[in-house]
């Protein structure tokens, strides 16, 4: 019997699942995207810094559930995630020679652990890379810049009460849709179709 939308649909799985596919497009869209400190540029930038953050704690929230009920259904998945790194062998993200600190280190804890401790954070941040300067008068050096949101930083109750753990945006999201996704999809198969 070969699986439906409407019976995948049925499941609190698919629609965590779903939720969670939505967000991480969203999320490296925002880490894809730019924008400029100027008046124009700060309005903006005031919107989405509280929907990216908002979208990153979502997206951790519904890939949880999403992962917690796969469980059932595809034994092994969780174990896996607590092994899997987001970085494999990058230690630290560089920003640009203009912005301070100039590079952050990223963790090197587990896809799991990372879900938990951003649902459960106290404190984030977003951080910037500068990827343009655009000098507007040659004569006073008035500039702007244009910058990239590419990583996020988060502690929560169990760290100091400092941020200091970094994730780089586009290295989280996509493993969730290249490969525990397929993972997911298995498990929603399995559970609406028991007999095969």
């Amino acid at each position: 019997m070969e699986l439906t939308v409407r019976d995948a649909m049925a499941t609190a799985m698919w629609r965590f699942h779903d939720a969670a596919l939505e967000r991480a497009a969203l999320i490296y869209t925002f880490a894809r995207s730019t924008n400029e400190d100027t008046p124009e540029g700060y309005a903006i930038y005031g919107r989405q810094l509280p929907m990216l953050i908002d979208l990153v704690h979502e997206f951790c929230f519904n890939a949880r559930r999403a992962i917690e009920r796969a469980e059932k259904y595809r034994p092994g998945i969780i174990a896996s995630l607590q092994t899997t790194k987001i970085h494999y062998g990058k230690q630290e993200l560089a920003l640009s020679e203009l912005d301070h600190p100039k590079s952050i280190p990223l963790t090197q804890e587990s896809y799991w652990w990372v879900l938990g401790r951003i649902i459960h954070s106290k404190e984030t941040q977003v951080m910037y890379r500068t990827v343009e300067v655009v000098i507007t008068n040659k004569q006073t050096g008035r500039h702007h810049c244009i910058r990239q949101p590419v990583a996020f930083g988060f502690s929560s109750d169990r760290d100091s009460d400092r941020i200091n753990h970094y994730i780089e945006l586009e290295s989280f999201v996509t493993p969730y849709v290249g490969g525990i996704s397929h993972q997911i999809s298995e498990a929603i198969s399995a559970r609406n179709n028991p007999t095969q």
